[in-house]
Parts: structure tokens; C-alpha cells; sequence
């Protein structure tokens, strides 16, 4: 019972977030997806690219353009901090 306990309270207040869609240039966006909390729980960082991207494709579908990823980076380790991944992409 007291491991049982002791996970719930770890992953108590534990959340994904997608960040807005912020233009950095003439048809260059970033979106970053972050899991925070008391440590990443079992959120891994292609799990927070995937939420990304999907998130950046369906804001440049709405613009009747394509995705197409620049860069991305991540930081922090997945079960034992909070972990994000940060992509650059187009529209076009």
C-alpha cells in the first residue's frame, strides 16, 4: 500500500501542455509541448514531439498550407524531471 501511495502523490499535479503557436518569422512558427510536475511520470519526449506536431500540423492545415519541421530540442529526463520539446516549423 505505501508504493501504491507514494506514486499517487508523484504524479499528483503531473501535466502535458501544448504552448500557442507563436510566429517567429515571415512563415516560421514554434510550439512547445512541456510535461511538469513532480517529474515527468512515463511521458516520453517522442510522446511530447507527437503532441507538437500534431498540434503545429492542424494550425497549418487551418491555413490550407503544409507543416514541414525546422528543428526541435528537448530538455530534462523523462521519470525524473520535467521534460519539454520545443520544434521550429513552416507553413507552407
Amino acid at each position: 500500500m505505501k508504493k501504491i501511495g507514494i506514486i499517487l502523490i508523484i504524479c499528483t499535479g503531473c501535466a502535458t501542455n501544448t504552448s500557442d503557436i507563436l510566429k517567429i518569422g515571415s512563415d516560421r512558427y514554434t510550439i512547445s509541448a512541456a510535461h511538469t510536475g513532480l517529474g515527468s511520470g512515463l511521458t516520453s519526449h517522442s510522446e511530447l514531439r507527437e503532441a507538437a506536431i500534431k498540434k503545429a500540423t492542424e494550425f497549418c492545415e487551418t491555413k490550407n498550407l503544409n507543416f514541414e519541421l525546422i528543428s526541435s530540442e528537448t530538455n530534462g529526463v523523462p521519470g525524473i524531471t520535467s521534460i519539454d520539446d520545443t520544434l521550429n516549423f513552416y507553413c507552407r
